[in-house]
């Protein structure tokens, strides 16, 4: 019996001696006969060998015979006869054994090169300008241009205009782009930052973050602070040279930051108004009003200006002490504009104020069948708005008297910006216009292929405007 059982034990072995030398020769054949001799070659004579595999068999794929036939073999290689290319054209096993010998001997070199693209990936950018600071000094760096929120820009673009270049920022865009020398900054509500040459519309960089952006971030300095709504509400101080976020606030979904000298002022949904250290994002104070807020903070001399749902509201820049309130037909959405002469903000209600700055009483009001969400414009004898009746609208500063109106398709709930000859706005109609501030006539027009609903951002060469069918829009003289 032992006999026996070890006669088939050693029948086994030898078949399966005989089984691995079958398989070993025929590898040495099949690298033979596809120019990989048996000896072990340089990483560059593998590399070379593989491309010299990839050209000789070129390319190689089956067709269907439409009148039901069997498949025909075809190649650009001359016939050798259909079995053979046949078998050539599924014979990958070279290819596979100089892949994972590439693979294998490579490994701490890809290692390295994959790890690179991991941490860069990590950190959220692969390039990002930093600055952008070589072309003109003016830039458009915070929502309405500067901390008054008035939307002036005396030394602005004016018609006629041409697209210059077109940008995709992958997303829809809500909030109003920022400029800064030869960089234009656009945010998409994915909560992707990107970057591009706004002479040329080159891409410069991308950096994401977790949570929707729907409102105007702001620079300052180095720094660009990002306000985020939804899950992952908070504010986020971009550092624009490595690309990491140096603070973080977290909390109730934010409004667009206000920049004032070395403080951060801005306002949640949950009521709060916090004055903040830019640097490193201290608190230096806060003040909780009734209701909800939905509008950014306007600066003037050293005063802060707020809407609510409650109405108006005057803090001073330092503590924060309530400094005067004044009530409102309907709710405040929109930023107020702080001119020299004023305060002016539109309701929800229809109604447009022009308040006391120091005492918060009421000038002047102007009443109408839309309500207002955005912003209004200023020059040196007008006030300009948009509203949900479709219509723009121009007022005397002085009187409060109707100047002209201006009717377009769609709802208005983007704030104009002007410069004193020219107002541009865009629409929900996916139109952008320019229109002139003297007498309201149309100047220049733009059709996008989504609505509009951020504010433009103006410099002395151009012009730019976000829309919501994810492009940002650069027009210039032409």
């Amino acid at each position: 019996m032992d006999t026996r059982l070890g006669r088939i034990v050693g029948q086994l072995r030898h078949r399966d001696a005989r089984a691995r030398g079958r398989r070993a020769r025929a590898a040495l054949r099949s690298r033979q006969t596809h120019g990989f001799p048996p000896n072990r070659r340089s990483h560059t004579q593998r590399i070379f060998l593989w491309v010299e595999l990839l050209k000789k068999n070129k390319i190689i794929f089956h067709r269907k015979d439409p009148r039901g036939q069997k498949s025909e073999v075809r190649s650009q290689k001359p016939e050798v006869g259909t079995s053979e290319v046949r078998k050539r054209a599924f014979d990958l096993r070279p290819l596979i054994s100089v892949f994972w010998s590439l693979v294998s001997d490579l490994w701490p070199l890809t290692s390295g090169i994959c790890f690179l693209f991991f941490a860069l990936s990590c950190s959220g950018t692969l390039y990002f300008v930093a600055s952008g600071t070589e072309g003109t000094d003016v830039g458009w760096e915070q929502y309405g241009g500067s901390e008054t929120r008035t939307g002036h820009a005396p030394w602005g673009v004016d018609p006629p205009l041409k697209l210059r270049t077109r940008m995709k920022a992958g997303s829809a865009i809500m909030a109003s782009p920022l400029v800064r020398g030869r960089v234009v900054y656009a945010v998409g509500v994915d909560g992707r930052l990107r970057a591009w040459d706004r002479k040329t519309g080159e891409s410069l960089g991308k950096w994401h973050s977790k949570g929707k952006i729907l409102e105007t971030p702001a620079f300052w300095n180095g720094l660009l602070v990002l306000p985020k709504c939804g899950k992952k509400a908070e504010l986020a101080a971009l550092d624009m040279l490595s690309g990491k976020v140096r603070w973080r606030l977290k909390g109730a979904s934010v409004w667009s930051p206000l920049v004032a000298g070395d403080r951060l002022f801005v306002t949640t949904s949950s009521g709060a108004v916090v004055s903040l250290n830019a640097a490193d994002g201290t608190e230096f104070w806060r003040f909780k009003m009734e209701g909800t807020t939905r509008s950014s903070a306007a600066m003037g001399d050293t005063v802060l200006y707020v809407g609510s749902d409650e109405g108006v509201a005057a803090f001073g820049e330092s503590c924060g002490d309530l400094l005067w309130k004044q009530e409102t037909m309907g709710s405040v959405w929109a930023t107020p504009a702080v001119g020299e002469d004023g305060v002016y903000v539109g309701s929800t209600g229809g109604v447009v104020y022009r308040l006391n700055r120091a005492s918060g009483e009421v000038i002047w009001t102007f009443e109408l069948e839309g309500g207002i969400y955005g912003g209004c414009a200023l020059d040196s004898a007008r006030v300009v708005f948009g509203a949900t009746d479709r219509a723009l609208y121009a007022l005397d500063r002085s009187t409060g008297q109707l100047v002209w109106r201006f009717e377009t398709q769609g709802v208005i709930r983007a704030a104009p910006v002007t410069t004193g000859r020219t107002v541009y706005v865009g629409s929900m109609d996916r139109f952008f216009y320019g229109i002139a501030a003297d007498s309201g006539a149309l100047r220049w027009k733009h059709e996008t292929k989504g609505a509009i609903v951020s504010a433009p951002a103006l410099v002395e060469d151009g012009v730019y405007i976000g829309s919501t069918d994810g492009f940002l829009y650069a027009f210039g003289r032409k």
